[in-house]
């Protein structure tokens, strides 16, 4: 998703002119802290529910898979289920982006149509390089045999989940094909974690489509609720949601204002956690959830709309709310908010290699399987972060760097062509008028 120290950070809490630290500032920088940490605590989310599923299927999908511990119930039966509850994790993404790609281009100060229209051009760039690595270290895993999903699923009886992981046993001049040609598309045939990357893309060009066509219009709420009813059940709604959040952040001071009270802040956060914690592993597969989970009524906005409707409500308490703000506004946050992105698209391929021979191993020298399944657990999130780290600093990093390079080259250029044509000079005359 968007890195929102480089990517958005600037634009919010930097002064259009220098002057003085306000305690305004400091809370701006403060709220962006907070989204980070959000962020990464929702790529860590996804992984512990990738590391269940992977050791602990039935805590996800009940009694369709083998339970190992009596306590796995609890995971499907009771908003405990919110530690693995990925799905949740991903919809906090989109409404998440939606908010922060839109919130630099709203009211007053928002920034204009070149930079708009640059920030689709380097939106691409931006993602790219972190999800072709997410494609190309399960290849080069498996071709150094390195990969044993379908071996642990025997062991741990994820013959739903983990057993159907691969993909990468294509040939390397395939997985070249789809990284060059089809890597947003196709990129979760070898890393089923990329499957929202793609919409990643395609949800960041609708919220900067809508942005152009509406944002200084007087009928944009109504075009909001257009889009919204046309939007039910699609995950397009969530960034929706997000651009919405922030065009209330940005025109209503009141709005901000709602979440600082406590019968409205707690009882909106409960919500929000709750709605989020729906056990979607066994809807999936056909299987009643808890009779209290059964209770709950349909929402309007369709099947994802309880998880949508919770992001929504967990960010806009995660942005408004100064005691929200300053609890997750800490440095564990921040760290895991730096590293997630590269944190989502690489942490099955660790998965499936290395905790996949750790509960082999230890497994197959007699342990017991709580032993062999926690310490598989326990290495797959180290040696997941730890790859983030590497991912984060040698490949997220640079791209960020060359995505603001584009972005910013291509609003010169339109700026160029523009003083050309009010002057009658070529682009390459006014350059170098402006560098004389």
């Amino acid at each position: 998703r968007e890195n929102l120290t480089t990517e958005v950070a600037m634009s919010l809490i930097r002064p259009r002119k220098a002057g003085p630290i306000t305690p305004r500032l400091m809370y701006l920088r403060s709220v962006v802290g907070a989204l980070e940490s959000l962020r990464g605590l929702g790529a860590f989310v996804v992984l512990i529910h990738h590391v269940s599923l992977a050791v602990l299927p039935s805590g996800y999908l009940g009694n369709s898979a083998q339970p190992h511990f009596d306590w796995e119930a609890w995971l499907h039966t009771t908003p405990l289920g919110l530690v693995v509850a990925g799905r949740f994790a991903v919809d906090v993404f989109f409404v998440l982006s939606g908010f922060v790609l839109a919130l630099s281009f709203l009211g007053t100060a928002g920034k204009d149509d070149r930079e708009l229209a640059a920030a689709c051009v380097k939106r691409v760039f931006r993602l790219a390089p972190v999800v072709a690595a997410g494609v190309l270290l399960p290849v080069g895993l498996h071709l150094l045999g390195a990969m044993a999903p379908k071996a642990a699923a025997e062991v741990s009886g994820s013959e739903i989940w983990l057993a159907r992981q691969g993909g990468w046993s294509a040939s390397p001049l395939t997985a070249a094909k789809i990284v060059g040609f089809n890597l947003f598309s196709h990129g979760q045939q070898f890393n089923s974690a990329l499957w929202t990357i793609g919409l990643e893309l395609v949800g960041s060009y609708f919220v900067y489509l809508v942005l152009f066509v509406s944002r200084r219009s007087s009928w944009r709420w109504g075009i909001y609720g257009v889009l919204a009813s046309s939007l039910r059940g699609e995950l397009l709604l969530a960034f929706l949601a997000g651009l919405v959040l922030a065009d209330a952040y940005t025109q209503f001071p009141g709005f901000r204002q709602w979440s600082r009270r406590p019968w409205i802040l707690w009882p909106a956060l409960a919500l929000a956690l709750v709605l989020g914690s729906y056990p979607d592993g066994l809807v999936d597969l056909g299987m009643q959830p808890a009779w209290w989970f059964r209770s709950w009524p349909r929402l309007w906005v369709g099947e994802d709309g309880g998880r949508v409707v919770g992001a929504f409500l967990l960010i806009a308490t995660c942005a408004g709310n100064p005691a929200v703000v300053s609890a997750l506004d800490c440095r564990p946050g921040r760290f895991l908010g730096r590293i997630s992105f590269a944190l989502y698209a690489t942490h099955i391929p660790v998965l499936c290699s290395l905790g996949a021979y750790v509960l082999l191993g230890l497994h197959g020298r007699g342990m017991l399987y709580r032993v062999a399944a926690s310490s598989a657990a326990l290495v797959s999130v180290v040696g997941s972060v730890l790859l983030a780290l590497v991912v984060t600093r040698w490949v997220d990093a640079p791209s960020i760097r060359f995505a603001g390079w584009i972005g910013r080259r291509f609003a010169a250029s339109i700026c160029d062509a523009k003083d050309a044509d009010a002057a009658d000079l070529s682009p390459a005359e006014v350059r170098d008028s402006k560098t004389n």
